[in-house]
């Protein structure tokens, strides 16, 4: 999956007059947004994908927390992609980090 690098948006004023504004914003995508997106893939059961933007952040170098594995083990549950969820466990632990009890009722 790859995020748009800006998003650029342009419209007119009145129709008297001819003048248009225009915004153009450059996005860059950061822990808070990738997680959204995880989830999303959670709510969808598209463990696949979140798996590649997991692997994505860590490869940018974002901050992968607690909620970014959960939802990514959300995701894998509702996708019976248990072994990836398996693995995910085995990753988190070797950081010190817990699945939440949450995340483990939830597909388990």
């Amino acid at each position: 999956v790859e995020p748009s690098p800006s998003l650029s948006s342009s419209s007119s004023s009145s129709s008297s007059s001819s003048s248009s504004s225009s915004l153009v914003v450059d996005l860059e995508p950061n822990t808070a947004t990738y997680n959204a997106t995880i989830n999303a893939c959670a709510v969808a059961g598209q463990a696949e994908v979140a798996m590649e933007l997991l692997s994505e952040m860590k490869g940018r170098r974002l901050r992968v927390n607690l909620s970014t594995y959960n939802a990514t083990l959300n995701a894998c549950s509702k996708a019976g992609a248990w072994q990836s969820a398996l693995d995910l466990i085995h990753e988190m632990e070797g950081g010190g980090l817990e699945p939440s009890l949450q995340c483990m009722l939830k597909g388990w």
